[in-house]
Protein backbone atom coordinates (compact mmCIF):
# COMPACT_ATOMS: atom_id res chain seq x y z
CA UNK A 1 0.00 0.00 0.00
CA UNK A 2 1.08 3.91 -0.62
CA UNK A 3 1.39 4.29 3.12
CA UNK A 4 3.83 1.48 3.49
CA UNK A 5 6.21 2.40 0.83
CA UNK A 6 8.83 4.99 3.14
CA UNK A 7 8.71 2.22 5.84
CA UNK A 8 9.63 -0.39 3.20
CA UNK A 9 11.98 1.79 1.71
CA UNK A 10 13.92 2.20 5.28
CA UNK A 11 13.80 -1.86 5.92
CA UNK A 12 15.45 -2.21 2.57
CA UNK A 13 18.05 0.34 3.23
CA UNK A 14 19.18 -0.41 6.65
CA UNK A 15 18.75 -4.40 6.43
CA UNK A 16 20.09 -6.83 4.97
CA UNK A 17 17.18 -7.87 2.70
CA UNK A 18 18.15 -5.92 -0.79
CA UNK A 19 14.49 -6.86 -2.40
CA UNK A 20 11.06 -6.50 -1.43
CA UNK A 21 10.88 -10.37 -2.08
CA UNK A 22 13.94 -11.37 0.19
CA UNK A 23 12.30 -9.51 3.14
CA UNK A 24 8.80 -11.53 2.12
CA UNK A 25 11.01 -14.86 2.15
CA UNK A 26 11.86 -14.18 5.88
CA UNK A 27 8.37 -13.13 6.96
CA UNK A 28 7.13 -16.70 5.27
CA UNK A 29 9.76 -18.73 7.37
CA UNK A 30 7.85 -16.99 10.78
CA UNK A 31 4.22 -18.29 9.31
CA UNK A 32 5.90 -21.78 7.89
CA UNK A 33 6.72 -22.55 11.34
CA UNK A 34 5.09 -24.11 14.55
CA UNK A 35 2.39 -20.76 14.59
CA UNK A 36 1.35 -18.19 12.12
CA UNK A 37 3.32 -16.07 15.16
CA UNK A 38 6.49 -15.07 16.16
CA UNK A 39 9.77 -13.03 16.27
CA UNK A 40 12.80 -13.95 13.73
CA UNK A 41 16.41 -12.05 14.88
CA UNK A 42 18.16 -11.66 12.43
CA UNK A 43 22.03 -10.57 13.28
CA UNK A 44 24.25 -9.40 11.11
CA UNK A 45 27.40 -6.90 10.26
CA UNK A 46 29.03 -8.00 13.29
CA UNK A 47 32.30 -6.28 14.63
CA UNK A 48 35.34 -8.21 15.09
CA UNK A 49 37.60 -7.81 17.86
CA UNK A 50 41.29 -6.65 17.78
CA UNK A 51 42.11 -10.83 17.68
CA UNK A 52 40.14 -10.90 14.39
CA UNK A 53 37.19 -12.82 15.55
CA UNK A 54 33.67 -12.13 15.37
CA UNK A 55 32.14 -10.74 18.43
CA UNK A 56 29.57 -13.82 18.67
CA UNK A 57 30.50 -16.91 18.42
CA UNK A 58 28.41 -19.47 15.82
CA UNK A 59 30.68 -22.32 15.42
CA UNK A 60 31.16 -24.23 18.90
CA UNK A 61 27.98 -24.43 19.63
CA UNK A 62 25.84 -25.10 16.21
CA UNK A 63 22.51 -24.83 18.37
CA UNK A 64 23.43 -21.57 20.45
CA UNK A 65 25.01 -18.23 19.95
CA UNK A 66 27.68 -17.12 22.45
CA UNK A 67 29.51 -14.55 23.75
CA UNK A 68 33.23 -15.49 23.16
CA UNK A 69 35.58 -15.48 26.80
CA UNK A 70 37.95 -12.56 25.20
CA UNK A 71 34.67 -10.58 24.21
CA UNK A 72 32.75 -11.40 27.75
CA UNK A 73 36.01 -10.47 29.65
CA UNK A 74 36.63 -7.18 28.26
CA UNK A 75 32.59 -6.39 28.56
CA UNK A 76 31.93 -7.61 32.32
CA UNK A 77 31.79 -4.63 34.65
CA UNK A 78 35.35 -4.22 37.23
CA UNK A 79 32.66 -5.02 40.11
CA UNK A 80 31.75 -8.39 38.90
CA UNK A 81 35.40 -9.77 38.48
CA UNK A 82 37.52 -11.40 40.47
CA UNK A 83 41.00 -11.75 41.19
CA UNK A 84 40.46 -15.94 41.59
CA UNK A 85 41.30 -17.89 38.71
CA UNK A 86 39.05 -20.40 38.96
CA UNK A 87 35.61 -18.36 39.11
CA UNK A 88 32.87 -19.65 36.93
CA UNK A 89 30.98 -17.43 35.34
CA UNK A 90 27.09 -18.61 35.32
CA UNK A 91 26.17 -19.75 31.62
CA UNK A 92 23.63 -17.30 31.49
CA UNK A 93 26.32 -14.65 31.33
CA UNK A 94 27.79 -15.53 27.69
CA UNK A 95 25.00 -18.11 26.13
CA UNK A 96 22.29 -16.77 24.40
CA UNK A 97 20.34 -20.57 24.92
CA UNK A 98 21.34 -20.74 28.57
CA UNK A 99 19.81 -17.18 29.11
CA UNK A 100 16.66 -17.56 27.24
CA UNK A 101 15.96 -21.05 29.24
CA UNK A 102 15.39 -18.46 32.20
CA UNK A 103 14.44 -15.38 31.01
CA UNK A 104 11.06 -15.77 31.90
CA UNK A 105 10.00 -17.46 35.64
CA UNK A 106 6.80 -19.30 34.31
CA UNK A 107 7.58 -19.69 30.57
CA UNK A 108 4.95 -19.39 28.45
CA UNK A 109 5.95 -19.68 25.01
CA UNK A 110 8.30 -21.28 22.94
CA UNK A 111 12.07 -19.65 22.24
CA UNK A 112 13.88 -21.71 19.58
CA UNK A 113 17.39 -20.55 18.88
CA UNK A 114 19.25 -21.56 15.54
CA UNK A 115 16.24 -24.47 14.77
CA UNK A 116 16.03 -25.87 18.40
CA UNK A 117 13.68 -25.08 20.72
CA UNK A 118 14.99 -23.85 23.79
CA UNK A 119 14.37 -26.37 26.89
CA UNK A 120 13.16 -23.63 29.74
CA UNK A 121 13.77 -23.92 33.43
CA UNK A 122 11.45 -22.81 36.11
CA UNK A 123 13.70 -21.37 38.72
CA UNK A 124 11.48 -22.07 41.28
CA UNK A 125 11.50 -25.66 40.90
CA UNK A 126 14.97 -26.27 40.47
CA UNK A 127 15.93 -24.78 44.19
CA UNK A 128 16.61 -26.63 47.30
CA UNK A 129 15.26 -25.73 50.49
CA UNK A 130 12.80 -23.12 49.21
CA UNK A 131 10.97 -20.48 51.83
CA UNK A 132 8.04 -18.01 50.13
CA UNK A 133 8.06 -14.71 51.81
CA UNK A 134 5.36 -11.64 50.68
CA UNK A 135 7.15 -8.34 50.47
CA UNK A 136 5.30 -5.44 50.53
CA UNK A 137 6.87 -1.74 50.06
CA UNK A 138 5.22 1.22 51.30
CA UNK A 139 5.69 2.95 47.80
CA UNK A 140 3.13 0.28 45.65
CA UNK A 141 0.14 -1.13 46.94
CA UNK A 142 0.49 -4.59 45.66
CA UNK A 143 2.52 -7.12 47.81
CA UNK A 144 5.33 -9.40 45.71
CA UNK A 145 5.60 -12.59 46.28
CA UNK A 146 9.20 -13.87 46.85
CA UNK A 147 10.99 -16.97 46.55
CA UNK A 148 14.25 -18.04 48.28
CA UNK A 149 16.00 -21.09 47.88
CA UNK A 150 19.95 -22.45 47.00
CA UNK A 151 21.29 -23.28 43.51
CA UNK A 152 21.90 -26.88 43.27
CA UNK A 153 23.54 -27.15 40.30
CA UNK A 154 26.85 -24.84 41.38
CA UNK A 155 27.71 -23.51 44.52
CA UNK A 156 29.68 -20.42 42.90
CA UNK A 157 26.41 -19.38 41.43
CA UNK A 158 24.69 -17.70 43.66
CA UNK A 159 22.74 -14.15 43.99
CA UNK A 160 19.23 -13.13 43.93
CA UNK A 161 17.21 -13.76 40.29
CA UNK A 162 14.58 -10.69 39.99
CA UNK A 163 11.66 -10.70 37.73
CA UNK A 164 9.78 -8.33 36.85
CA UNK A 165 6.03 -9.10 35.64
CA UNK A 166 7.16 -12.92 34.97
CA UNK A 167 10.54 -11.33 33.20
CA UNK A 168 14.46 -11.57 34.19
CA UNK A 169 15.60 -8.24 34.62
CA UNK A 170 18.72 -9.05 36.73
CA UNK A 171 20.67 -11.92 37.44
CA UNK A 172 22.62 -13.54 40.17
CA UNK A 173 22.68 -10.09 41.80
CA UNK A 174 25.00 -10.88 45.22
CA UNK A 175 23.53 -8.66 48.25
CA UNK A 176 24.08 -8.31 51.67
CA UNK A 177 26.45 -10.89 53.60
CA UNK A 178 26.62 -12.48 49.59
CA UNK A 179 28.84 -9.53 48.90
CA UNK A 180 31.16 -9.41 52.46
CA UNK A 181 31.49 -13.59 52.06
CA UNK A 182 32.94 -12.54 48.06
CA UNK A 183 35.22 -9.70 49.48
CA UNK A 184 36.53 -12.23 51.97
CA UNK A 185 36.77 -15.16 50.10
CA UNK A 186 38.73 -13.47 47.42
Amino acid sequence: MEEHLASLRDILNHSPFNTEEELLTELRAIESSCSSTGTRIIIWNLRRTTAGNMEFDFTSDRYDIRIPSDVLESTTEPNQRTGRQDYSVPESQYSLRAYCSVLYMKPRMQINIRGQKVRTQLISKSLAHIAREIYKPFFVKQKIPITFGYNTKSKEHYGLMMYHKNRLIKAYDRVGCQLNFLRYQY
